[in-house]
């Protein structure tokens, strides 16, 4: 399999992926990471590292889209749940609705 074909085919499957992941409101690696390891034969480090890189990327243009409307809170570390990052001062808790 050439390289253009196994872009263009990987590209499908991803598409796929979301496709599927919108309509059921898994993330796409649910599919994606079998779809690489499985029918593209791609290490499974490498379909995983594929799929965090993802997820860092989505994550972060969403994080900034939240900070560039304003649509964060700040809380005083005290108020934060005992579980989370509380040793970061300013640590952001809540969403504004």
């Amino acid at each position: 399999m050439n390289v253009l074909l196994f872009t263009i085919l990987v590209w499908l499957g991803g598409v796929a992926a979301g496709l599927l992941g919108s309509l059921t409101g898994l993330g796409g690696g649910v599919v994606i990471i079998p779809l690489l390891t499985l029918v593209f034969g791609v290490d499974i480090h490498y379909a995983l590292g594929a799929s965090l890189i993802s997820v860092i990327a989505t994550s972060s243009g969403a994080a900034s889209a939240y900070v560039r409307e304003g649509r964060y809170a700040t809380l005083p570390t005290s108020r934060c749940p005992r579980k989370s990052l509380s040793f970061v001062p300013t640590i952001r808790c809540t969403a504004k609705t």
